[in-house]
């Protein structure tokens, strides 16, 4: 029995399935921040920082076609995260009133304001849609 709960525990934390509607809005002016791409953002092996030049810091509007992609991509990206008590530096990162979403190479770290921080493997090439211009 007690093996049982261990494993069940286990199973739930290494699940994680997100409800973005609780911290998501698609109405809210996002802030979307590259860190330090330049220094390390790379995309099948090309440096993307050689051909993109953009403000540290700059305002995403709900009508913007990258805010309405990172809500796509919300929608698509709601299992397999993991809870993380880690903290991590990241290249980019997209921050609303809720929630910070960082992009680090093949990983995604979601930190929900009040609700913890998750981590996500995924390919770089899925949000290569907010350093295009």
């Amino acid at each position: 029995m007690k093996y049982l709960v261990l494993i069940l525990v286990c199973f739930v934390l290494l699940s994680c399935k997100l409800e973005t509607s609780e911290f998501y809005d698609e109405n809210e002016v996002l802030t979307f921040s590259d860190i330090n791409y330049k220094n390390s953002l790379h995309l099948n092996h090309v440096n993307v920082a050689e051909f993109v030049e953009y403000p540290l810091s700059r305002q995403i509007t709900p009508a913007d076609p990258k805010h309405k992609k990172l809500g796509e991509w919300f929608r698509k990206n709601v299992d397999g995260w993991s809870p993380t008590p880690a903290t991590y530096v990241s290249s980019l990162a997209v921050r609303g009133k809720k929630y910070s979403i960082n992009f680090h190479q093949n990983k995604v770290i979601l930190n929900v304001i009040g609700g913890g921080q998750y981590i996500k493997d995924i390919d770089a090439e899925d949000y290569s849609f907010l350093i295009e211009k």
